[in-house]
């Protein structure tokens, strides 16, 4: 199984467009063009997703809505689960994924959460990946989702959505 791990892009400060606490916090106009960026560099490259699974939150589901719309992804293959949501656990989460179908999975979340999971899968404690927003990374997983169980084979910033 391939899982792209994919950072929210920008978003905007609390307080801004109406928003009241963290969790509400739309993405900036930075936010949506680099939501795109980011969309039209998978399509570029022929990278899709048989499912994509986001944290609730606003600014997540709006960078995803943007990616699924690029890549032409039906609602259907998308979800929003409390796993990716800010203070998430690498075990619930690898417990969700080892119950759903499919070979590339987009899980669209936070940092420092990224990280920790990317250093779970890795079998790297102390790993600091630097997700940056709109950024992405590609685990590869043989077999099950779990601690020592995947391989690094990429990390992008928002810059690879211009090559």
């Amino acid at each position: 199984m391939n899982l792209i791990l994919i950072r929210h892009a920008d978003a905007l400060p609390i307080g801004a467009n109406g928003s009241t606490c963290d969790e509400d916090r739309p993405l900036s106009d930075e936010g949506w063009k680099q939501a795109a960026d980011l969309g039209n560099a998978f399509l570029k490259r022929k990278i899709t997703f048989d499912l994509i699974i986001s944290s609730p939150l606003v600014r997540t589901m709006q960078t995803t809505l943007k990616i699924q719309k690029v890549l032409g992804i039906p609602d259907s293959l998308v979800e929003a689960r409390d796993e990716l949501a800010p203070g998430g656990r690498p075990k619930k989460l690898a417990r969700c994924l080892n119950g759903l179908q499919g070979s590339s999975i987009a899980l669209v979340g936070h940092q420092p959460d990224l990280s920790l999971y990317a250093g779970w899968m890795i079998g790297e404690k102390d790993v600091q990946l630097q997700f940056a927003k709109g950024g992405a990374a590609l685990i590869q997983i043989d077999g099950s989702v779990a601690k020592f169980g995947g391989l690094l084979r990429w990390l992008i910033t928002p810059e690879w959505t211009m090559s």
